[in-house]
């Protein structure tokens, strides 16, 4: 493996959830209360250093999804906090901290012209590979007993530059970094 980089994303969205989110019990009579949904996913892609850089294969991890009930009208650092326990498995920091930002915002605007109390948050992590192809064959077949790296470790992996993309949509974020 030559090199690579990640790319966290994020999409905030109004929608039916697909479980029933037990409320809090005091949060259950707020007019800001909201069921969220938090779905995850880990794609890892090895791409060819060619100019063509095609993807020689995709690895679609597991989408897992947690379930929440949250009062926006909370105090906003009560409001950071539990949000950020949801996220604890995704770095930068930053990353999460503009999630919890967009959802917060995104749920007070929305609290005043929709019915709808529930939010779909789905975060994807890209992690891509550049190979050349006879490096990916040799990779693979001669390494029949590696196993995935834990969450831990690949948090733990040194971060060489960081990027953030504003596209003008507050309800999407994401960020990029080379491994």
């Amino acid at each position: 493996m030559d090199s690579g980089f990640v790319i966290c994303h994020a999409f905030i969205d109004e929608g039916q959830i697909t479980e029933p989110v037990v409320p809090n019990d005091s949060s259950s009579l707020s007019k800001m209360n909201f069921h969220l949904e938090f779905n995850f996913q880990t794609i890892k892609l090895w791409v060819s250093h060619d100019d063509d850089a095609h993807i020689l294969m995709e690895d679609l991890g597991p989408s897992t999804s947690t379930f929440t009930s949250v009062d926006f009208g909370a105090v906003y650092e009560d409001l950071k906090q539990h949000l950020l326990t949801n996220l604890v498995n995704y770095e930068p920091q930053i990353f999460k901290d503009d999630v919890v930002d967009a959802i917060v915002r995104h749920a007070h605007t929305i609290a005043c012209t929709d019915e709808k109390r529930s939010l779909v948050i789905s975060i994807l992590r890209y992690v891509f590979y550049f190979v050349d192809g006879t490096s990916l064959d040799s990779w693979l077949n001669d390494s029949p007993n590696m196993v995935p790296a834990s969450v831990d470790v690949i948090i733990s992996l040194p971060k060489k530059e960081m990027d953030y993309k504003d596209n003008g949509d507050e309800r999407v974020v994401w960020y990029a970094w080379k491994i």
